[in-house]
């Protein structure tokens, strides 16, 4: 399940900061949650990028349905 992550830091040389790794193991994380869950990563970020703007809550159901 780690290999897209592997593939990606080896091909990037990975981040120079603390705060780079931390975007890289959210965003990944986020990924394969997506990817095991069916979703789009896009369609995902989109609907929390729109939420943010918008001042409310993104829709989470999905990742409580997950578990």
């Amino acid at each position: 399940m780690i290999r897209f992550a592997v593939l990606w830091r080896k091909r990037s040389y990975g981040t120079k900061s603390d705060k780079g790794n931390r975007w890289v193991e959210r965003i990944l994380s986020l990924r394969q949650t997506c990817r095991l869950q069916g979703k789009s990563t896009f369609d995902v970020l989109e609907n929390a990028m729109e939420s943010y703007f918008k001042d409310q809550q993104p829709d989470l159901e999905w990742i409580r349905l997950a578990g």
